[in-house]
């Protein structure tokens, strides 16, 4: 299963995605700042890297722009999970294709089955 990096600020959420995601084999690591999630990520690796777009003082796109600037993760999928509507992200198809953008969920209709079954289709296969 995949090692996931999600950063989610609001800790009620991430540890319900942690529980679900770790009954489902994923090994998951939290973090609810860009900087923390950067420091993460060189020390663990992920495989694959969900991500909220709001993350208080600092926005998602902040975040992959510089998670991108990385030449070791510039193939790691990214899944947008968050509440931000089609409406809200019209516009920004390109950036998030630039930035390596693999899906878009939207959180009030995605369940976390569906989530972790998206995971699992972008993760890559064991060696």
């Amino acid at each position: 299963m995949a090692k996931v990096l999600l950063l989610e600020s609001d800790a009620v959420l991430a540890k319900s995605v942690i529980n679900f995601l770790t009954r489902r084999g994923h090994r998951t690591m939290w973090r609810p700042d860009p900087q923390g999630a950067i420091n993460t990520a060189d020390r663990l690796h992920p495989e694959v890297v969900v991500l909220d777009l709001s993350l208080g003082s600092h926005n998602g796109i902040e975040f992959l722009y510089e998670f991108r600037s990385y030449p070791e993760w510039l193939n790691i999928p990214v899944i947008l999970y968050n509440t931000h509507g089609q409406q809200e992200v019209e516009g920004l198809e390109g950036a998030f294709t630039e930035l390596g953008v693999k899906a878009i969920l939207y959180k009030p209709i995605t369940t976390l089955s569906q989530l972790a079954d998206k995971i699992q289709l972008l993760a890559p296969a064991p060696a």
